[in-house]
């Protein structure tokens, strides 16, 4: 039912241990992220860029914040979300590129399941709001949306000085979180993940990879990537390659190119 449909598609980000490095690679990679998190801090110039800098700190140092603190396995889900945010938004700018889609393409929307551990909320809530200055992440849009009208999504989110977005006018100030059960959306990316797991880790079953199959045309991303890969450190081709299989042959036509 859901490969059936072309209105529908989704960003999925995996990793595994191998990406991870170890343990001493994921605290190493957490130190380095208090110690950005700590400058971006000094450099606060609003109550509430100072409120989300100090949970920030905070968690990312060990500390408690309301009943919970981070662990390392949470400070990798949080750092996922950020590479998944800009995914489906660059998603959305290719497939929902035609006219006929302005209207609910005038904003995004970002919500996510309320069963996300508290921690992870926290994070995500405080890298949200700077991804947009991460040199990792670029978006390309469509060409004809910039002209005249100019399209509702550019004219709210493009950055005065024309270069680049500003991710608080992409994404909204602010993330829904929403009961799983009550959102089609987030259950439908409950079983994308879920199919693109399983399939990982039981290569040998049947029923994971006819489902990840029919999934395919959902999936589809740049290159024919049906997800990506979430490494500390750059992935190596060797690493990728026992991925290769799963992905496309040829990316959707709908693709954009930068």
């Amino acid at each position: 039912m859901l490969g059936a449909r072309d209105d529908l598609h989704a960003a999925v980000i995996a990793t595994s241990n191998v990406f991870l490095r170890g343990q001493n690679a994921v605290k190493a990679h957490r130190a380095r992220q208090l110690g950005l998190a700590e400058t971006s801090l000094a450099g606060a110039k609003t109550d509430a860029g100072r409120r989300r800098g100090e949970r920030a700190v905070r968690l990312l140092a060990g500390g408690r914040v309301g009943q919970s603190r981070l662990s390392d396995r949470e400070y990798v889900l949080a750092a996922m979300v950020p590479p998944a945010v800009m995914n489906a938004a660059q998603r959305a700018f290719c497939f929902y590129a035609a006219d006929e889609w302005r209207p609910e393409m005038g904003e995004l929307a970002l919500a996510m399941d309320d069963a996300t551990p508290a921690t992870v909320r926290y994070v995500s809530e405080s890298l949200l709001p700077v991804v947009g200055g991460d040199q990792r992440f670029r978006l390309v849009t469509p060409e004809h949306w910039r002209n005249d009208p100019i399209h509702p999504l550019l004219a709210q989110a493009l950055h005065p000085d024309g270069d680049g977005y500003r991710p608080q006018r992409l994404f909204g100030e602010r993330i829904d979180w929403v009961r799983s059960h009550d959102e089609p959306a987030v259950q439908v990316a409950d079983f994308a993940a879920w199919v693109v797991c399983r399939t990982i880790s039981n290569p040998r079953e049947a029923i994971a990879r006819e489902c990840f199959d029919l999934l395919r045309s959902v999936l589809g991303g740049e290159g024919g990537r049906c997800f990506e890969l979430y490494s500390i450190g750059s992935v190596q081709p060797e690493d990728a390659a026992i991925y290769a299989h799963l992905h496309s042959a040829e990316q959707p036509q709908q693709w954009l190119e930068g």
